[in-house]
């Protein structure tokens, strides 16, 4: 079993905030995402890396 503080934070230290998206440009985290990130559970850090992941994905292809 994960423990919640065994997770790392995604962070990247880009910390800016998108003003269309409100997601950092960084890791893809909403601010509260950020903001709750201490307070998550393993499962539910689990799913905001789950979701910052797609984000990215769609940017980049957003991108091309």
């Amino acid at each position: 079993m994960t423990r919640a503080h065994d997770i790392a934070s995604p962070c990247s230290n880009v910390c800016a905030l998108d003003p269309d998206t409100q997601l950092c440009r960084g890791c893809y985290r909403s601010a509260a995402e950020i903001a709750g990130w201490t307070e998550y559970s393993a499962e539910e850090k689990a799913e905001v890396l789950r979701r910052a992941g797609e984000r990215r994905a769609a940017a980049m292809r957003a991108a091309t």
